[in-house]
């Protein structure tokens, strides 16, 4: 079975686009070692990136599998289908999709932990105990916020567990919130601390994570040269949420990074323009240059020199993303839209981690060779 009891800091949500796993695969091993991605599985006519075409279902599996192996280094990832169990033509399809994403990453060495819902289909029970079964991995269960006021709640719970063939300490409880505004995360705090307490079996999960996003999908707002500061609502969410007294139990920080948790199903029919997205110690800074079509990728520059003149920049040596991104500013790299994002995501990770350490009084791990890593997971 996955150890799933290990040290956990910070689970990262992810739409796993070309530039998320980059972003992920340039982190210092210490930091993966202390992090859980979340990542929803591409669709049959997602726009790939690094292909630059659509894929077919076979092609999404294969190459997810691909890129999992080569990018996290054969660290355990949640694998969520959320996706395919929202459409008409896969939630009903048997087997469920998930199984053979499953099997070719296991196949290429990957730790695979599948998600699953408190009301799935027969069909993604079925895979979902297939996958525990093969991967000895435990699982997911996610739970919405309607979910946590259901009186049939566990019913529902035990319902899955028993389904897929596990009980509560071989999972993880993920609590989901999407995309969410939180005006006063004191009162958000308070209202979820009551209702944790009444999750069943509380303290028998692995971990516990809430997810919430309030980064904003509205990117195209920001006007050119410009740069913008946004709240970082879920870190603020977080922060109230571990200052109770009364909270139950620790839950583990969750975000969907520097994205909005919604999905654009053909984003490249938006317009392109030249900006990064830098986590400040309270925010997030949104640096925008000139319109890609006009400017050609050049157009960074002037974005990336905003965020290196910022009195939050962190200086090349933080993290691959800074170091990236100091390197745009002097002159000596341009990049693409896709690496851009991956130099915020590494920042963004390495911020998130450095706050949850320091919150709670942890050291940094030392870096250890691959074999013995390896070792620790299992």
């Amino acid at each position: 079975m996955i150890k799933l009891q290990r040290r956990l800091l910070f689970v990262y949500r992810m739409k796993f686009k070309f530039g998320e796993y980059v972003g992920l695969s340039r982190l210092r091993s210490r930091d993966l070692d202390d992090m859980l991605p979340h990542l929803s599985l591409p669709m049959p006519n997602d726009w790939d990136h690094e292909d630059k075409r659509k894929l077919s279902l076979d092609e999404c599996q294969s190459k997810f599998a691909d890129r999992l192996s080569k990018h996290l280094r054969k660290r355990p990832a949640v694998i969520d289908s959320h996706r395919f169990d929202q459409d008409d033509e896969f939630k009903t399809a048997s087997p469920h999709p998930i199984r053979e994403f499953a099997e070719r990453a296991r196949l290429l060495g990957c730790c695979i932990i599948p998600a699953i819902t408190v009301e799935p289909s027969g069909a993604l029970t079925v895979a979902v105990r297939e996958i525990v079964r093969r991967n000895q991995s435990g699982i997911v269960l996610k739970l919405a916020l309607g979910d946590l006021e259901d009186s049939r709640l566990g019913e529902k719970v035990d319902t899955v567990l028993g389904g897929v063939g596990v009980s509560a300490k071989d999972a993880m409880l993920c609590i989901d919130l999407g995309e969410f505004e939180i005006e006063n995360p004191e009162e958000v705090a308070e209202a979820l601390s009551f209702q944790i307490a009444a999750v069943p079996y509380l303290q028998d999960w692995a971990h516990v994570y809430i997810t919430v996003g309030t980064f904003s999908a509205e990117i195209a707002k920001i006007g050119f040269n410009s740069t913008k500061s946004i709240e970082r609502g879920e870190w603020e969410l977080y922060h109230a949420l571990m200052s109770r007294s009364d909270l139950p139990r620790r839950v583990v920080y969750a975000d969907y990074g520097i994205e909005n948790p919604n999905f654009l199903r053909n984003p490249q029919h938006s317009r392109a323009s030249a900006h990064i997205r830098y986590t400040l110690d309270k925010g997030s800074l949104i640096s925008k240059g000139g319109s890609i079509p006009k400017m050609s990728f050049a157009a960074i520059r002037a974005a990336a020199k905003s965020i290196v003149d910022h009195p939050q920049y962190d200086g090349p040596a933080y993290s691959f993303g800074d170091a990236f991104i100091k390197k745009i500013s002097d002159g000596q790299a341009v990049g693409n839209p896709s690496y851009w994002r991956a130099a915020g995501v590494a920042h963004h990770a390495t911020k998130i981690l450095e706050q949850v350490r320091s919150m709670f009084g942890l050291t940094v791990r030392e870096d250890q060779p691959e074999t013995q890593r390896q070792e620790q997971l299992f």
